[in-house]
Protein backbone atom coordinates (compact mmCIF):
# COMPACT_ATOMS: atom_id res chain seq x y z
CA UNK A 1 0.00 0.00 0.00
CA UNK A 2 2.97 2.19 1.30
CA UNK A 3 4.25 1.70 -2.10
CA UNK A 4 1.37 2.23 -4.23
CA UNK A 5 0.60 5.92 -2.48
CA UNK A 6 4.63 6.48 -3.03
CA UNK A 7 5.63 6.76 0.56
CA UNK A 8 8.29 3.91 -0.60
CA UNK A 9 10.21 3.20 -3.50
CA UNK A 10 11.13 -0.04 -2.87
CA UNK A 11 8.84 -3.47 -2.44
CA UNK A 12 8.32 -6.41 0.00
CA UNK A 13 6.68 -9.34 -1.02
CA UNK A 14 4.97 -11.51 1.69
CA UNK A 15 4.11 -14.63 1.41
CA UNK A 16 1.07 -16.03 2.67
CA UNK A 17 0.44 -18.02 5.13
CA UNK A 18 -2.18 -21.15 4.70
CA UNK A 19 -4.27 -21.78 7.75
CA UNK A 20 -4.14 -25.25 8.83
CA UNK A 21 -7.26 -26.79 8.52
CA UNK A 22 -6.50 -28.51 11.99
CA UNK A 23 -7.65 -24.70 13.48
CA UNK A 24 -10.96 -24.56 11.61
CA UNK A 25 -13.94 -24.12 13.23
CA UNK A 26 -16.68 -26.49 12.08
CA UNK A 27 -19.22 -26.74 14.82
CA UNK A 28 -21.87 -24.88 12.86
CA UNK A 29 -25.56 -24.40 14.58
CA UNK A 30 -25.77 -27.89 15.18
CA UNK A 31 -28.89 -29.79 14.08
CA UNK A 32 -31.05 -28.08 16.95
CA UNK A 33 -30.03 -25.14 15.88
CA UNK A 34 -30.87 -25.38 11.77
CA UNK A 35 -34.15 -27.43 12.89
CA UNK A 36 -35.08 -24.01 14.72
CA UNK A 37 -33.80 -21.71 11.39
CA UNK A 38 -36.10 -23.74 9.68
CA UNK A 39 -39.30 -23.97 11.65
CA UNK A 40 -39.02 -19.84 11.69
CA UNK A 41 -38.70 -19.84 7.82
CA UNK A 42 -41.46 -22.39 7.19
CA UNK A 43 -43.75 -19.78 9.36
CA UNK A 44 -44.07 -17.59 6.14
CA UNK A 45 -45.57 -18.39 2.14
CA UNK A 46 -45.09 -15.06 1.09
CA UNK A 47 -43.04 -14.94 -2.20
CA UNK A 48 -39.56 -13.53 -0.39
CA UNK A 49 -40.40 -16.14 2.34
CA UNK A 50 -40.94 -18.74 0.22
CA UNK A 51 -36.97 -17.80 -1.38
CA UNK A 52 -35.58 -18.18 1.91
CA UNK A 53 -36.83 -21.17 2.75
CA UNK A 54 -35.55 -22.45 -0.69
CA UNK A 55 -32.13 -21.52 -0.10
CA UNK A 56 -32.13 -22.20 3.36
CA UNK A 57 -32.24 -25.28 2.23
CA UNK A 58 -29.61 -25.95 -0.18
CA UNK A 59 -27.19 -24.57 2.13
CA UNK A 60 -28.09 -27.33 4.42
CA UNK A 61 -29.06 -29.93 2.52
CA UNK A 62 -27.09 -30.33 -0.14
CA UNK A 63 -24.21 -28.73 1.91
CA UNK A 64 -23.42 -25.88 -0.51
CA UNK A 65 -21.26 -22.75 -0.30
CA UNK A 66 -23.07 -19.21 -0.55
CA UNK A 67 -21.55 -18.84 -3.84
CA UNK A 68 -22.73 -22.00 -5.36
CA UNK A 69 -26.54 -20.87 -4.45
CA UNK A 70 -26.30 -16.95 -5.67
CA UNK A 71 -24.81 -18.58 -8.86
CA UNK A 72 -27.94 -20.98 -9.95
CA UNK A 73 -29.72 -20.07 -12.88
CA UNK A 74 -33.46 -21.67 -13.38
CA UNK A 75 -31.99 -23.87 -15.91
CA UNK A 76 -29.73 -25.42 -13.51
CA UNK A 77 -32.76 -27.06 -11.87
CA UNK A 78 -33.95 -30.06 -12.84
CA UNK A 79 -37.04 -30.81 -10.83
CA UNK A 80 -38.13 -33.78 -13.06
CA UNK A 81 -35.57 -35.72 -12.57
CA UNK A 82 -34.13 -34.73 -9.09
CA UNK A 83 -30.86 -32.99 -10.71
CA UNK A 84 -29.49 -29.28 -9.27
CA UNK A 85 -26.24 -28.43 -11.56
CA UNK A 86 -23.76 -26.08 -9.58
CA UNK A 87 -20.31 -24.53 -10.43
CA UNK A 88 -18.50 -25.84 -7.19
CA UNK A 89 -15.38 -24.33 -5.89
CA UNK A 90 -12.06 -24.05 -7.92
CA UNK A 91 -14.51 -26.07 -10.74
CA UNK A 92 -14.40 -24.87 -14.24
CA UNK A 93 -17.17 -27.17 -15.26
CA UNK A 94 -20.97 -27.30 -13.43
CA UNK A 95 -21.89 -30.71 -11.74
CA UNK A 96 -24.90 -32.58 -11.27
CA UNK A 97 -26.22 -33.08 -7.25
CA UNK A 98 -29.18 -35.32 -6.53
CA UNK A 99 -32.08 -33.38 -5.34
CA UNK A 100 -33.79 -35.15 -1.98
CA UNK A 101 -37.22 -35.05 -1.87
CA UNK A 102 -37.88 -32.82 0.26
CA UNK A 103 -35.52 -29.95 -1.03
CA UNK A 104 -37.03 -30.66 -4.49
CA UNK A 105 -40.36 -30.16 -3.14
CA UNK A 106 -39.33 -26.84 -1.58
CA UNK A 107 -37.70 -25.56 -4.72
CA UNK A 108 -41.05 -26.40 -6.57
CA UNK A 109 -42.63 -24.35 -4.20
CA UNK A 110 -40.42 -21.25 -4.48
CA UNK A 111 -39.97 -21.76 -8.73
CA UNK A 112 -44.10 -21.70 -8.99
CA UNK A 113 -44.27 -18.18 -7.13
CA UNK A 114 -40.72 -17.25 -9.26
CA UNK A 115 -41.64 -18.31 -12.68
CA UNK A 116 -40.11 -20.22 -15.53
CA UNK A 117 -37.88 -17.06 -16.97
CA UNK A 118 -34.17 -18.19 -17.52
CA UNK A 119 -31.85 -16.41 -15.64
CA UNK A 120 -31.02 -16.21 -11.62
CA UNK A 121 -32.97 -19.31 -9.66
CA UNK A 122 -32.79 -16.59 -6.66
CA UNK A 123 -33.99 -12.64 -7.69
CA UNK A 124 -33.77 -9.87 -4.88
CA UNK A 125 -36.87 -8.51 -3.34
CA UNK A 126 -35.20 -5.38 -2.57
CA UNK A 127 -37.14 -2.33 -2.52
CA UNK A 128 -35.16 -0.08 -5.09
CA UNK A 129 -36.52 -0.69 -8.43
CA UNK A 130 -32.91 -0.71 -9.79
CA UNK A 131 -31.90 -3.50 -7.46
CA UNK A 132 -35.63 -5.40 -7.35
CA UNK A 133 -35.13 -8.79 -8.90
CA UNK A 134 -31.30 -8.76 -10.12
CA UNK A 135 -29.67 -11.82 -8.57
CA UNK A 136 -29.58 -12.26 -5.05
CA UNK A 137 -26.18 -11.56 -3.48
CA UNK A 138 -23.71 -12.87 -1.39
CA UNK A 139 -23.77 -10.74 0.76
CA UNK A 140 -27.96 -10.66 0.89
CA UNK A 141 -27.83 -14.02 1.57
CA UNK A 142 -25.56 -13.71 4.85
CA UNK A 143 -28.07 -11.66 5.99
CA UNK A 144 -31.09 -13.68 5.29
CA UNK A 145 -29.30 -16.37 7.63
CA UNK A 146 -28.14 -14.28 10.07
CA UNK A 147 -31.26 -12.31 10.13
CA UNK A 148 -32.78 -16.14 10.68
CA UNK A 149 -30.28 -16.82 13.09
CA UNK A 150 -31.34 -13.64 15.11
CA UNK A 151 -35.05 -14.28 15.15
CA UNK A 152 -34.27 -17.73 16.46
CA UNK A 153 -31.50 -16.49 19.84
CA UNK A 154 -28.48 -17.65 17.78
CA UNK A 155 -25.71 -16.38 15.95
CA UNK A 156 -25.19 -18.21 12.88
CA UNK A 157 -23.70 -17.87 9.16
CA UNK A 158 -24.38 -19.54 6.07
CA UNK A 159 -20.74 -21.52 6.23
CA UNK A 160 -22.08 -22.59 9.38
CA UNK A 161 -24.97 -24.53 7.81
CA UNK A 162 -22.54 -26.26 5.60
CA UNK A 163 -20.25 -27.05 8.90
CA UNK A 164 -23.31 -28.79 10.57
CA UNK A 165 -24.56 -30.67 7.22
CA UNK A 166 -20.77 -32.26 6.82
CA UNK A 167 -20.66 -33.19 10.83
CA UNK A 168 -23.94 -34.38 10.35
CA UNK A 169 -23.08 -36.48 7.21
CA UNK A 170 -20.22 -38.34 9.12
CA UNK A 171 -22.55 -39.08 12.64
CA UNK A 172 -25.62 -40.69 10.10
CA UNK A 173 -22.72 -42.31 7.72
CA UNK A 174 -21.04 -43.98 10.88
CA UNK A 175 -24.38 -45.51 12.19
CA UNK A 176 -25.34 -47.31 9.04
CA UNK A 177 -21.57 -48.89 9.01
CA UNK A 178 -20.79 -47.05 5.79
CA UNK A 179 -17.09 -45.70 4.84
CA UNK A 180 -16.96 -42.33 6.43
CA UNK A 181 -14.64 -41.29 3.58
CA UNK A 182 -17.88 -41.01 1.79
CA UNK A 183 -18.52 -38.24 3.01
CA UNK A 184 -16.57 -36.86 0.35
CA UNK A 185 -19.03 -37.08 -2.19
CA UNK A 186 -21.20 -35.08 -0.39
CA UNK A 187 -18.93 -32.93 0.99
CA UNK A 188 -17.33 -31.98 -2.75
CA UNK A 189 -13.85 -31.26 -0.54
CA UNK A 190 -10.75 -32.26 -2.87
CA UNK A 191 -8.77 -33.28 0.18
CA UNK A 192 -9.53 -35.87 2.71
CA UNK A 193 -7.42 -34.04 5.14
CA UNK A 194 -10.25 -31.31 5.35
CA UNK A 195 -12.77 -33.72 6.19
CA UNK A 196 -10.72 -35.64 8.89
CA UNK A 197 -11.19 -32.49 10.92
CA UNK A 198 -14.96 -33.10 10.54
CA UNK A 199 -14.46 -36.56 11.39
CA UNK A 200 -11.81 -35.58 14.36
CA UNK A 201 -14.64 -33.25 15.63
CA UNK A 202 -17.50 -35.69 15.72
CA UNK A 203 -15.21 -38.44 17.18
CA UNK A 204 -13.79 -35.70 20.09
CA UNK A 205 -11.49 -38.95 20.49
CA UNK A 206 -9.28 -35.22 22.66
CA UNK A 207 -12.32 -34.82 24.97
CA UNK A 208 -12.58 -38.57 25.57
CA UNK A 209 -9.14 -39.08 26.35
CA UNK A 210 -9.28 -35.64 28.33
CA UNK A 211 -12.18 -36.97 30.54
CA UNK A 212 -10.39 -40.08 30.97
CA UNK A 213 -7.28 -38.66 32.25
CA UNK A 214 -9.32 -36.36 34.65
CA UNK A 215 -11.35 -39.27 35.82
Amino acid sequence: MAYTLGMINWKVRVKNQKVSSASRDTRGPGKTGVQKLQEEVSKRTDPKGLRDKAVLHLLYDLALRRSEVVGLDFEDVDLERGILRILGKGRLQKENLSLPTRTRKILSEWITIRGDSEGSLFINFHHNPNIQGKRLSATSLYRIVRDLGTQTGQKVRPHGLRHTAISEAVRKVQAVGMDVTKVLQFSRHKDLKTLQVYIDSVEDVQGKIAELVAG
